[in-house]
Order: C-alpha cells, then sequence, then structure tokens
C-alpha cells in the first residue's frame, strides 16, 4: 500500500499591501519541527518561481521568508506557498508544509460608478415611491470591511423646486425613488441630481466618487385647451366656397406637439355644419374655419355655431 505524505498546514500569515519597504522586508520564519541539527528549506508556488513572480525571497539556511516589493490586494488577494525540509546531505525530513499568505486590504481605490451620467424618465403625475433607476458603485477593495462598503447618497437637486428634496436614495443598493407625488412638468420638465458614493460606510476619512443623474418629467394630458376668445365672427360673400373664414386660438398647457396638445376642433350645434368645416393647424393649434359648400344669400345670412 503506497501512503500520501501528509501536508502540514500552517496558520495563515497576513502582510499589508503595498507596504512601502525597505526591501527585502522579512514577515516570517519556516520552522522544522523538532531538528536541532541543521537543516535547508526549499520554498515554491506563486510569489517565488510561480507567477505571479518576485514577491517573496527566502534564505535556505535560516527559513528567513522576506517580501521584496508592495503587493496590490486586488490582483493577489492570497498566496499558497509550500516548503520542504532538508537535512544537509540532502534527504527530506518534512513536507510539503504548506504556507498560506493573506494580503490585508488597505482603503487605495475609490469608488466606481458605471457611468459618470444616468438617465431617466418618469411621468408628471408620479407617486410617493416610484423607482427612478439604480446608480449603484462598486468598489475593489475588500467588500468585507469598511473599505469595500458603500453609502449611496444625493448631494444636490437642480431645480429645487417645489422642493429641495422630491427625491431619494437606497444608501445601499442605490436605487433613486420619488420622495413626494409633487411633480408638475408644466413647472419643471426636468431635474439634475448629484449622487455620491462613499466607502468606510461613509466616515471621516472616506474616499468618495460623484455622478449627475438627468431626470425628465414626461407630460401626461392633464391640461384643458382654453379658448382665447369665446366669440369670434367671420364674413362670406355668396356663392363662396373653400374659404377660411375666421381662426380659433386655443392655450393648451400640455407638451407641445404631442397628443396631449393637439387640439380637434368639433361643432356641436348649428345649422351649417355641413357647410363649414374647421381643421386644425398642426403647427399653430389653431382651429381653421372654412367653407365647404356654396352659400347663397338667399338660404343662409347668418349662422351661429358653438
Amino acid at each position: 500500500i503506497r501512503r500520501e505524505k501528509r501536508q502540514f498546514v500552517i496558520p495563515s500569515i497576513k502582510i499589508p499591501e503595498n507596504d512601502a519597504g525597505p526591501f527585502p522586508k522579512h514577515f516570517t520564519t519556516l520552522r522544522a519541527t523538532g531538528k536541532s541539527k541543521p537543516v535547508r528549506f526549499n520554498v515554491t508556488g506563486p510569489g517565488m518561481e510561480q507567477t505571479p513572480d518576485g514577491f517573496f525571497s527566502y534564505n535556505p539556511n535560516t527559513g528567513y521568508l522576506y517580501t521584496t516589493r508592495p503587493i496590490d490586494r486586488e490582483k493577489t488577494p492570497r498566496v499558497q506557498l509550500e516548503y520542504f525540509v532538508y537535512n544537509d546531505q540532502g534527504t527530506l525530513l518534512e513536507g510539503p508544509k504548506r504556507l498560506t499568505i493573506d494580503i490585508l486590504d488597505m482603503n487605495d481605490n475609490v469608488p466606481e460608478f458605471a457611468s459618470q451620467i444616468f438617465n431617466a424618465t418618469i411621468p408628471e403625475n408620479a407617486a410617493y415611491g416610484v423607482s427612478v433607476l439604480q446608480v449603484s458603485a462598486v468598489d475593489r477593495d475588500d467588500p468585507s470591511t469598511p473599505n469595500g462598503r458603500l453609502v449611496h447618497s444625493i448631494v444636490s437637486q437642480s431645480p429645487g423646486v417645489p422642493f429641495a428634496k422630491l427625491f431619494t436614495i437606497n444608501g445601499t443598493t442605490g436605487v433613486i425613488s420619488t420622495a413626494f407625488g409633487l411633480f408638475d412638468r408644466e413647472l419643471v420638465d426636468s431635474y439634475t441630481l448629484t449622487v455620491q458614493a462613499t466607502d468606510l460606510g461613509g466616515r471621516a476619512g472616506a474616499l468618495s466618487a460623484s455622478a449627475t443623474v438627468s431626470v425628465t418629467i414626461s407630460d401626461v394630458n392633464d391640461n384643458p385647451p382654453v379658448f382665447h376668445h369665446l366669440q369670434v365672427y367671420g364674413e362670406v360673400k355668396e356663392n363662396t366656397t373653400d374659404l377660411n373664414v375666421t381662426t380659433l386660438s386655443v392655450t393648451d398647457r400640455d407638451e407641445k406637439f404631442t397628443p396631449n396638445w393637439r387640439a380637434v376642433y368639433k361643432i356641436q350645434n348649428g345649422k351649417t355644419e355641413a357647410l363649414v368645416a374647421i381643421k386644425t393647424d398642426p403647427q399653430t393649434n389653431q382651429g381653421i374655419v372654412s367653407i365647404i359648400k356654396v352659400v347663397r344669400f338667399i338660404c343662409l345670412h347668418k349662422s351661429v355655431l358653438t
């Protein structure tokens, strides 16, 4: 029966990332169990002869391990080495033994938004608590530590009409929602928000990043057309047709050139519906009143339409 040699696992060693040195810097010493005579060590693995190489060096006689340059935790969060113990004749005494090196995170990464500008649209009749969009950021630092723990906030809103805080944001998820149901496109048709993501849970000394959110308020049909004049007059000569008689003007505060704004004119009563038509001017929204049939004075000399 062939037995596999048992691996000895040593508790992990922790070293800080971005250590400034001076290098080489001693950080631990390898041990040979119960050996009083001189021994030699051989260490292999990432950071030694394997990629990423050049992080560590060691003294084969003393077992001293050194860092040789700064280590970026975001690229190399953990290294696992193996070492062997030999006597001076080259006979293996111990090993392989596993040595785990954890790189301790430092707050060296600024939060990042997926975009510097976010765009969203909500209807002007949006109620309280309506979700607008999510603007969550990421931080390359260790998310299990305060260094990678982000808090989202709204820094400013422009314009501050009718209130300065019409929106709220979930500090953890970055979801922006309406804080009030008080939007009026005819008053303000868009808002600009500055949002911020801050690490360290928002504590002092934190790193932060900002982004802009543009919220467009879309129109709903909440404004009726209003006539400029309640009465208008027009004259035509008899035996006339295809002639514009007068115009009807209205104001509608809904968004121009949309169905909510476009006026449709209808004759509700009168004795000349078959003689008169009203078409809407697509640019001005005016109603163009025209004669579509020949009018004879003997038949009709005056008519009132509503």
